[in-house]
């Protein structure tokens, strides 16, 4: 059997998914301490599932073939996973939404998926707002709290 040791941080976030695409390709992926074992650092030991019938060549060559495919597929999740993007709620509050996060100063504690927004208006609420600023937060406390700091 061919295997290959190979990190795939986003891949082991599903590891049933990241199971059924190695079926897919006729690998089987394993922990990193052997068959059944968890992967730790995301570590998989990746094989062919196909042993018997074809050459060392073959077997080498498709598992070559698929791992090349999971490097492709981790590296296309890991750069959406570094996109920002925000929930659709409603086509008139979207581009508010967006103009108050573009015009938000950098904050120390933003992250690749989450950003402080420092408001400057009040929020052009939508009936599909459900949380409970948008059930409390009238203009004048708006006013009153827009310039408060905390830490």
């Amino acid at each position: 059997r061919g295997s290959v040791m190979i990190v795939l941080p986003e891949l082991n976030k599903d590891v049933h998914k990241l199971e059924e695409i190695c079926a897919g390709f006729d690998l089987q992926p394993r922990g990193s301490s052997g068959e059944h074992s968890a992967a730790v650092g995301g570590k998989w030991d990746i094989s062919n599932k196909q042993r018997i019938g074809f050459t060392e060549v073959q077997l080498v060559q498709k598992m070559i073939d698929g791992v090349k495919k999971l490097i492709a597929l981790e590296e296309e999740l890991a750069e959406k996973a570094k996109q920002f993007n925000l929930p659709v709620i409603d086509s008139a509050f979207d581009p508010w939404l967006k103009g108050q996060l573009d015009a938000s100063p950098e904050d120390v504690k933003n992250t690749d998926e989450f950003k402080y927004i420092t408001f400057t208006e009040l929020p052009p609420f939508v009936e599909a707002h459900k949380s409970l600023m948008s059930k409390t937060m009238t203009p004048e406390l708006f006013a009153k709290l827009k310039d408060v700091k905390s830490s």
